[in-house]
């Protein structure tokens, strides 16, 4: 099965092919399309008989690929809210009214 760490060896992203999508190496099929297919209910072996060119490991590649990508999207999603709340607190702060208290 295809890990984070091999899907390098199967999916690119080239600026001249599908406006620099990620795709399949060596087609122009793209991860986005293969997920597509796969979220409509075909099964692996469907998508391979649809599309010659692809191997099973080609597919799995973009299951990594979307997972990998899923991972990365949630802890930039969680450190862009932390930076966030740091600055919209940073800038209320000074314009509320202190109060001494005696």
């Amino acid at each position: 099965m295809a890990t984070v760490h091999d899907y390098h060896e199967r999916v690119v992203l080239d600026p001249d092919v599908r406006f620099g999508k990620p795709v399949v190496r060596g087609t122009r099929i793209t991860v986005g399309d293969v997920l597509g297919y796969l979220a409509s209910g075909m099964t692996e072996d469907d998508v391979l008989v649809d599309f010659p060119p692809l191997t099973r490991a080609d597919v799995r590649a973009c299951r990594a690929f979307a997972a990998d990508r899923e991972r990365r999207s949630v802890s930039l999603s969680a450190t862009r809210t932390v930076f966030r709340v740091t600055v919209l607190a940073s800038a209320l702060l000074p314009s509320i009214p202190r109060v001494d208290v005696a």
